[in-house]
C-alpha cells in the first residue's frame, strides 16, 4: 500500500512537472533572448521628429516631411533597419543594427546604431543612435517614441551641431510588411 501510494504521488508529480514546464513554453516571455514573435518580422516605419521638451514637447515638428524606414525584428531580439531619410544623402549613412527586447505584455524597447560616412563639410564621419519604446496596438500595428542621438559628428567648437546631424527625439508608426 505505501508502495502505491508513492507511485500514485510519484505520476501526480511528474505530470504536474511536464505541465508546468508546457505552459511555461507557450506563455508570455521578457527580454532579448525569449522575446516573443508578435514583434518578429518586417515592418514600414513613418518616423517624424517631434519636440523633446518645452511647451510643445512631444508635438511634431512643423514644416519636417515624415521619413520612411524599413525596421526589421528578428528572432532572439536583434535587428536590422534602413532609411529613406534624404536628409542624411545616399551613401552617406550605413544600415543600422541592433537589439529589441519585450518589457511587457504590448510594449518593447529596441535601440538601433548607424554609422555617418563621408558626409559633407564640415561634418565628421561618426554615429547615429536611435533609441525607442514600442507599444504593439495589434498584430500588424504599433506606435513609439524616443530619442535620436549623434555621436562624433560636428566638431562643438566651431559651431552648434546643424540638421541633418541635430539630435532629439521622434515618433514612429509601425505597420507589417506583407
Amino acid at each position: 500500500m505505501n508502495t502505491m501510494a508513492r507511485l500514485a504521488a510519484l505520476v501526480v508529480a511528474t505530470t504536474m512537472a511536464g505541465y508546468s514546464t508546457a505552459h511555461a513554453q507557450n506563455g508570455m516571455a521578457y527580454g532579448r533572448s525569449q522575446a516573443p514573435a508578435p514583434l518578429e518580422g518586417t515592418w514600414v516605419a513613418t518616423i517624424r521628429p517631434i519636440f523633446c521638451s518645452g511647451p510643445s514637447a512631444g508635438e511634431f515638428v512643423p514644416g519636417i516631411t515624415p521619413v520612411t524606414s524599413h525596421l526589421t525584428f528578428g528572432h532572439g531580439g536583434t535587428m536590422i533597419e534602413a532609411t529613406s531619410n534624404p536628409a542624411l544623402g545616399a551613401g552617406k549613412r550605413t544600415a543600422g543594427h541592433g537589439w529589441w527586447e519585450r518589457n511587457g505584455s504590448t510594449s518593447y524597447q529596441f535601440a538601433i546604431q548607424a554609422f555617418l560616412v563621408e558626409p559633407n563639410a564640415p561634418y565628421q564621419s561618426g554615429l547615429q543612435r536611435i533609441d525607442q519604446t514600442l507599444e504593439l496596438l495589434s498584430n500588424d500595428e504599433w506606435a513609439s517614441s524616443g530619442t535620436v542621438q549623434f555621436f562624433n559628428v560636428f566638431d562643438l567648437s566651431t559651431a552648434p551641431g546643424l540638421a541633418p546631424y541635430r539630435g532629439g527625439c521622434a515618433r514612429a508608426t509601425g505597420v507589417r510588411m506583407y
